[in-house]
């Protein structure tokens, strides 16, 4: 399951609903007991959207390491990537521009990464990626890629 920023806002609708599916089945179906098995059956469901808010809390924590992590490491390079960007496209990359471009793609791998394996919302992603386009639209950087990278 992809992880999704908007998910627990649904947990106390998808609560109610299972509420009002469950208990009503288990009170027309059982003779005896009518109490006690809803009781039973409400504690079961609210047992079950308990785990599921606890694992999308775990879920976000990771999202939120990870958001942190790669943002502070973009961060850090941000300014070479500028700079590479704003340079004439007459010149070419020097070893320095080469590596720290390499270093930038390495990090969008592992962002790739983590939202293959579900660790990153959509939206996150879709920004990250429209940010690696842009990159990849700029002609010194496109030639070099063209090249192969090293």
């Amino acid at each position: 399951m992809r992880f999704d920023l908007n998910f627990r806002k649904r947990l106390p609708y998808l609560f109610l609903g299972a509420c009002a599916i469950f208990i009503p089945v288990v009170w027309l179906t059982t003779s005896a007991q009518h109490l006690s098995i809803t009781i039973s059956v409400a504690t079961a469901i609210l047992g079950f959207f308990g785990f599921l808010y606890s694992h999308h809390n775990q879920q976000l924590t990771l999202h939120r390491d990870l958001f942190r992590e790669f943002n502070g490491r973009y961060a850090a390079m941000n300014e070479s990537l500028r700079a590479i960007r704003e340079t004439s496209e007459m010149m070419e990359l020097t070893v320095a521009e080469q590596d720290d471009l390499i270093d930038y793609f390495n990090l969008c791998a592992e962002e790739f990464m983590y939202h293959e394996a579900g660790c990153i919302d959509e939206r996150v992603w879709r920004a990250w990626r429209n940010g690696m386009r842009a990159f990849a639209e700029n002609p010194r950087i496109r030639a070099y890629l063209a090249a192969g990278v090293s």
